[in-house]
């Protein structure tokens, strides 16, 4: 769902597609922080900032409903404030993130061994 998010459409002008997702709690609610690899040469200034945003909130409610529903009812009061916003964003320059892809385990669990 996230892959999705950050890969879609809107955001592709602006972002790489590489990002580092993590779920914190903060005062008895949940936020997810979001390292976003933006595009070489591409400025964010607070508009862009708020444009990648209202697209990441979007493309997941599109993807998960119940989102949506949660986002519009609770979290959306707080998206005035950058730092109460169920999304925390953070930016980083290429290659930060799609570099140290390379030295990352990029699928874990146990794969069956071939049959013979």
């Amino acid at each position: 769902m996230l892959d999705e998010a950050v890969r879609s459409e809107e955001l592709n002008q602006v972002l790489t597609g590489f990002y580092c997702a993590k779920v914190h709690y903060e005062a008895g609610r949940q936020y997810l922080f979001l390292d976003l690899e933006v595009l070489k040469g591409v400025d964010l200034d607070k508009d862009k900032f708020d444009q990648i945003y209202d697209s990441l909130v979007e493309a997941l409610g599109r993807l998960q409903p119940s989102f949506r529903e949660e986002h519009k009812s609770i979290h959306s009061a707080s998206d005035a404030a950058p730092s109460k916003r169920i999304l925390r964003l953070n930016f980083l320059p290429w290659p930060k993130l799609s570099q140290s892809a390379e030295d990352n385990i990029k699928q874990r669990g146990i794969n069956p061994l071939p049959s013979s």
